[in-house]
């Protein structure tokens, strides 16, 4: 089996451009988040993300297979990249609040959590094809026995 190398630059700039305005706006929608039609992206996200700091883990939606999200890795991603973009945006309108360190280094933890994943997803792929190969031996059924009472 080929590795597969992925590269983390390109693969952070994948959920970065996963996270636009229409995709925030739908979760803010999900989340019952009170906001307005000209909101831009990073005013979604700090909105959003504060909502769910608020909400206690009962409280937060299923996703579409009934599975809580609270829990799920790739949501988890998506709030960090989407704290990663009002982070940005505190940095472009005043120098003093975030450095550049800051934002490199929170930059850089995004990155190590999506290697997190692939290492995961990598791992579930190799154990499930190994899990495939191994052929185990069937085992011979039991016979049915009938017991009949009879009435004497």
């Amino acid at each position: 089996m080929k590795k597969v190398k992925y590269n983390l630059e390109k693969e952070f700039g994948v959920f970065l451009k996963r996270i636009n305005r229409d995709f925030m706006y739908n979760r803010c929608r999900e989340y019952s988040v009170r906001i307005r039609k000209d909101d831009d992206l990073a005013a979604l996200c700090f909105k959003y993300l504060r909502k769910k700091e608020k909400m206690q883990p009962w409280d937060f939606p299923d996703d579409e297979n009934g599975n809580a999200t609270w829990l799920n890795p790739i949501i988890n991603l998506e709030d960090n990249v989407a704290w990663y973009i009002v982070y940005e945006k505190v940095n472009s309108l005043n120098k003093n609040n975030v450095t550049d360190e800051a934002l490199n280094k929170f930059k850089e933890r995004i990155k190590k959590t999506i290697e997190g994943h692939i290492e995961y997803v990598e791992e579930y792929d190799r154990t499930k094809k190994l899990v495939e190969y191994v052929k185990h031996p069937k085992k011979e059924k039991q016979k049915r026995r009938d017991y009949v009472i009879e009435n004497k």
